[in-house]
């Protein structure tokens, strides 16, 4: 973590009014967040029951700014401030309390879903209507509408959770909008919170800038919105970064724009993103940085390529483990092939009658895994849950009702995913181990385990045998010990995140964020020009995760010329430097 300010994070600590603040990857706009509320502290006057409200679009992106905020003061950020997500926010302050004035039922509470199975059960109906789209799976835009409307029954289950009051985390935004509007709520808000700050600002979709200028138009003088509109990824979530973009021409604008984390050669790679090549500069701190572009044959060369990339850390002297090496992937099932892991076999080894509670823990240690570290304990929790209840949790308030969740009871839920066997054993031995571990945990939790792991039988009376990694790994056991660990994971799981060296595999033309949309990318130079530009958006994210080293592999047929002015390595040249370091 920084500990001094640059001249440029100075200036935005110090800013004051409606602004927005563009700032590159790795510039340190989180730090810049932490020390801005601490600045606001010492130097602005806030009555007791006012506070600093700053929100983002993750719970990591929040403790890293509580982190900061540690370091500066030595304090931990309490109320009156509000430091946490942009969903959480709205619900606490404006949907939880006030929604029933713009839903169907007056005299009730909102609930918020986070299971299908719940609505099926008060609207069986609705079962049938889900034919495309689940009704958790479909919100509003900002004339009403819904996002969905393949099948002609999206508005009808909407407005069935209407009449109820229920709603998914996806309409939170909505129906504040319409409290905000209907209400003089909005100046409450402001003298509750003053100074408002937005991190990921880019990723705002229409609905949740609408409420922004309906903070600002109600007199709303101090909203900081942070972000950049190159790394915006969540069109798919309704994000629009046209309106970060808007915002940054139409209010007072700052920038960040030095890197404090990656090295020339990967700052040099992303400024050919950019129509300008002097866009971001490198973080001098970072002397040995490299770029290698390595062509590969095939998928069977997966392999290879993290064979490489393992040594040329080693060669680099850059520790392989899974907080400083990752390996960013276009898509869950590249993430399968690079881990190793086959993640449809974590279900198909167990009896029937509850295969849905028996798949809960080996998932959740692949979750650890992936350091994936909430869906982890989210998954054994879950497990618990099911062992009082005999059914999975519907809903988080299902989980807060069973007492899982106290702090004592998710330390306990902690160690017991770090006390569940590695996969280097026999499906007999992990089976047992893990039923152990289970048994102990749950005695511990204040209740016997009712439902342990068990085995499904095959028609002929045989059970499933044999090594965990002959059911889990998909390819050779070497490439998943080397894999093993790196962080391997989605591009969008790596946003926010910082490794010193990182591998970007393009492995197949037909995958959704391909080599062909990079090279359109840097020829285009233009990542707006439509919707289809978000998969670029997601190579230039992946490409300025790493500090010291980027190896990006590319199908053979690949023409190299596009990358120049980068080491470059044939896939014959790969496969003899391969056979050599083995030799050696």
């Amino acid at each position: 973590m920084m500990k001094n300010p640059t001249t440029q994070q100075l200036a935005a600590i110090k800013q004051r009014g409606n602004f927005v603040l563009t700032a590159i990857p790795g510039s340190g706009k989180t730090f810049v967040v932490g020390k801005r509320i601490h600045d606001l502290h010492s130097t602005e006057k806030l009555l007791p029951h006012q506070g600093i409200a700053s929100l983002s679009f993750t719970n990591n992106a929040s403790k890293e700014i509580e982190d900061t905020y540690f370091a500066t003061s030595g304090k931990r950020i309490r109320g009156p401030d509000f430091v946490g997500t942009i969903d959480s926010f709205l619900n606490h302050f404006i949907v939880s309390p006030y929604g029933h004035l713009v839903m169907g039922d007056q005299y009730k509470t909102p609930t918020i879903l986070t299971s299908n199975e719940f609505i099926y059960k008060v609207y069986p109906v609705m079962k049938k209507y889900a034919k495309t789209y689940a009704p958790l799976d479909v919100t509003y835009r900002l004339d009403g509408s819904t996002t969905h409307s393949l099948s002609g029954k999206e508005q009808l289950m909407k407005h069935m959770m209407y009449q109820s009051n229920l709603l998914s985390l996806g309409d939170i935004s909505y129906y504040a909008m319409k409290i905000l509007e209907t209400t003089n709520l909005a100046t409450c808000l402001i003298n509750r919170f003053p100074y408002l700050m937005i991190d990921e600002a880019q990723d705002c979709s229409d609905v949740q800038m609408k409420i922004i200028d309906i903070l600002a138009n109600a007199g709303h003088k101090n909203i900081m919105l942070i972000g950049d509109p190159y790394q915006s990824i969540y069109v798919w979530r309704n994000a629009n970064p046209e309106l970060f973009i808007g915002k940054s021409n139409s209010w007072d604008s700052l920038s960040l724009d030095i890197s404090q984390r990656s090295g020339d050669a990967i700052c040099k790679l992303l400024n050919m993103f950019h129509q300008e090549n002097d866009h971001i500069a490198p973080c001098d701190d970072v002397q040995d940085c490299q770029v290698i572009v390595i062509s590969t044959e095939n998928l069977e060369e997966v392999n290879s390529a993290v064979k490489y990339f393992s040594n040329k850390c080693n060669e680099m002297n850059i520790e392989i483990t899974v907080e400083s090496t990752g390996i960013l992937c276009g898509s869950n099932n590249l993430v399968n092939r690079f881990s190793g892991i086959k993640e449809n076999n974590m279900y198909s080894q167990w009896k029937t009658d509850h295969s849905s509670c028996y798949s809960l823990p080996i998932r959740a240690k692949s979750k650890l895994y992936k350091t994936d570290y909430l869906g982890a304990v989210h998954l054994l929790t879950s497990y618990f849950y099911y062992q009082l209840n005999d059914e999975l949790p519907k809903t988080n308030e299902d989980l807060e009702g069973s007492g899982l969740l106290s702090i004592d009871k998710k330390v306990l839920i902690w160690h017991c995913i770090h006390s569940i066997p590695n996969f280097d054993m026999t499906l007999d031995a992990w089976i047992s181990t893990a039923n152990n571990v289970l048994a102990n945990t749950s005695k511990l939790l204040g209740f016997e385990l009712k439902y342990p792991l068990k085995k499904k039988q095959y028609r002929n009376g045989s059970e499933p045998t044999g090594d965990m990694t002959s059911w889990l790994v998909e390819r050779s056991e070497s490439t998943y010990l080397l894999s093993s660990e790196m962080n391997v994971e989605t591009i969008h799981q790596a946003k926010g995140k910082s490794y010193n060296a990182v591998l970007v595999p393009f492995v197949s033309r037909s995958q959704k964020v391909n080599v062909n949309k990079l090279s359109t990318a840097l020829s285009s130079k233009d990542l707006f020009r439509n919707d289809s530009c978000e998969d670029e958006r997601c190579i230039y994210v992946a490409f300025s995760r790493p500090k010291r080293l980027l190896v990006i592999s590319v199908p053979k047929d690949q023409d190299l010329n596009l990358f120049n002015e980068f080491t470059k390595m044939q896939s014959s040249e790969l496969q003899t430097l391969l056979t050599s370091i083995s030799n050696d």
